[in-house]
């Protein structure tokens, strides 16, 4: 049996005491913390919760928000290195995880730190299948014509647009999640965008994220 539990400061800091206990709890709620956590052996049903915890919305949602980010040291160790990475223009910097470890939330992070140092583009590889359709999906995002277009025209008009100093002054930011679906010219073309400079300042700045699938293939030949 447990011994007396501690009185709790606030309701936030309840909510994170009973959240912890229900993850290592047993399936019966009157045989677990929760009981002495909340001080109630019934269920809370939609909108209690908020209710006995004094919040304004449900806690815990399966979205990715930096409104409730927890700066725990290893993510917070990432967003800070990354954000130093690029901000010194010391090249393409590469988040490799497992699922669920929180890298789309480290990308809405990077995004709210660098916003207002460059422009953000944030991408989904999603089903990018060509060289074309990845330089199209950047001109849209960048609000630049694209409708018939093709490959060659399509670089050259982001090359155009990305090294004009009236456009984009500080450079681009480009964030690319789930990036290990990438095809291999794919990368190679992220890559070359990195080479774009303008006053000696590189035009792209390049953040990947992906699985352990993305490392493997970085370390391909075909990228040397």
């Amino acid at each position: 049996m447990c011994g007396p539990l501690p009185t709790l400061a606030s309701p936030r800091s309840q909510l994170v005491n009973a959240f912890s206990a229900i993850r290592q709890s047993s399936n019966n709620p009157k045989d677990s913390k929760v009981v002495k956590l909340l001080g109630t052996s019934k269920p809370l049903c939609d909108g209690k919760i908020e209710q006995h915890f004094q919040l304004d919305r449900r806690p815990f949602s399966s979205i990715p928000d930096v409104e409730e980010y927890f700066a725990a040291s290893t993510i917070e160790d990432a967003r800070s290195s990354i954000v130093r990475q690029i901000l010194r223009e010391e090249g393409p910097a590469f988040v490799v995880g497992t699922v669920g470890i929180g890298k789309t939330l480290l990308s809405h992070l990077l995004e709210d730190a660098l916003i207002h140092h460059c422009r953000v583009i944030k991408m989904t590889s999603g089903r990018l299948s060509t060289r074309r359709a990845l330089l199209q999906v950047m001109l849209y995002e960048l609000g630049v014509s694209y409708h018939g277009l093709d490959e060659g025209e399509a670089r050259l008009a982001l090359i155009d647009y990305v090294t004009n100093p009236e456009h984009c002054p500080e450079g681009i930011l480009l964030l690319v999640d789930e990036a290990e679906d990438l095809r291999m010219p794919l990368l190679d073309e992220l890559r070359m965008m990195t080479n774009l400079m303008a006053n000696n300042h590189p035009c792209i700045r390049l953040v990947l994220i992906g699985d352990r699938r993305l490392e493997e293939k970085f370390a391909h030949p075909k990228l040397e």
